[in-house]
């Protein structure tokens, strides 16, 4: 497990293995800018367009790269991606909008991925022929994506983690469901953690993977 630490709003600090203090400060007003600091080097960003509304930080275990997952809190989502040896800013990585997990690095620190749910209520009636209150055909439908970017080659895969609706099922469910804070990334694929069962893997190389949606326990709706 990297090394994380997360705050919605105000300075977040994180302490690497040679004692720097890695923080990061955000201001909204002029001037309007974002700060990450390790007490060594200061590096300043431009204060997001679509609002600040919290972020992760993410250290990999080889500490030769820090993650920043900022969230506007209206669903906006994206990783600054620094190297940390020393520490310098190497790109903005747009990330999908919604509820996202942490940003994850492989143990060699080369790949980072990250979670977002897109369709948390598993509304079906979009993707389907459904014109009442439940799913009239099993349909396939969109939860979460899962995206992974490797950092060597500066390049990026995106997966569908989608979700099979029975016949029968609402359209809409009055319980939101998440994908879980935490990812695992191997050899094998990225772990994701589901939030209602068991955690499906997305091997690699990347492919859409299809998950039985939530089962109500005793016939009783979920939700």
């Amino acid at each position: 497990m990297p090394t994380e630490y997360s705050e919605s709003m105000g300075p977040t600090e994180l302490v690497a293995s040679d004692g720097r203090t890695i923080s990061v400060e955000a201001n909204g007003t002029e001037p309007a800018e974002i700060r990450v600091k390790d007490g060594i080097t200061d590096v300043v960003l431009p204060y997001p367009a679509a609002g600040y509304g919290g972020h992760q930080l993410a250290l990999s275990k080889n500490e030769r790269h820090l993650a920043v997952h900022f969230f506007s809190g209206q669903g906006d989502n994206w990783i600054e991606l620094f190297d940390f040896q020393p520490l310098r800013h190497v790109k903005r990585v747009e990330v999908e909008q919604g509820v996202c997990s942490w940003p994850t690095f492989s143990d060699d620190g080369r790949l980072l991925a990250i979670a977002c749910t897109v369709n948390a209520s598993l509304e079906a009636e979009s993707y389907g022929t459904n014109d009442g209150d439940v799913v009239d055909n099993a349909v396939t439908i969109p939860w979460t994506t899962l995206q992974i970017f490797d950092i060597e080659l500066d390049s990026a895969f995106t997966s569908e983690v989608e979700v099979l609706i029975a016949k029968g099922e609402p359209i809409e469910r009055e319980e939101d469901f998440y994908v879980g804070s935490y990812l695992g990334v191997s050899a094998d694929g990225v772990e994701v953690h589901m939030a209602w069962g068991p955690s499906v893997t997305v091997p690699f190389p990347q492919a859409d993977v299809v998950v039985d949606g939530p089962v109500p326990a005793g016939g009783v709706e979920l939700g």
